[in-house]
């Protein structure tokens, strides 16, 4: 495809188009969460995509630390003084903390589900 381009190049524009599909992807399963999540876990789980498996499910984890490191980005640039948090830092660390254990135990809710139903004998 981009055969006769410098190698820095083609390692360019493979990333791009690898960064597209794993957001497409991405996207695509977060969506299938929300509105079918047994038969999205499932999917995932039958094509064995590690990348997604891990994007999807780290999620929690990744809106975590996103979040507080937002909040401290916020703090240093307003130059609030160390050990004090207002009202808006707590609030936003409460949002923050709730946000993931929520994400996580509905998670976690679905992908024990699909445990169990692969648990279950068939008759």
């Amino acid at each position: 495809m981009f055969a006769n381009q410098p190698l820095y190049q083609r390692l360019v524009k493979y990333s791009i188009l690898l960064s597209i599909k794993e957001l497409y992807l991405f996207f695509r399963n977060w969506l299938g969460l929300v509105l079918h999540p047994f038969k999205t876990l499932r999917s995932l789980f039958r094509e064995q995509d590690f990348s997604q498996i891990i994007l999807v499910i780290g999620f929690p984890l990744y809106a975590f630390v996103g979040g507080l490191g937002i909040i401290w980005l916020g703090r240093k640039l307003v130059a609030a003084p160390p050990g004090q948090w207002g009202f808006l830092t707590k609030g936003g660390v409460g949002i923050v903390t709730l946000v993931a254990v929520v994400t996580f135990l509905y998670l976690g809710f679905w992908l024990w589900q699909l445990w169990k139903s692969y648990r279950l004998p068939k008759t």
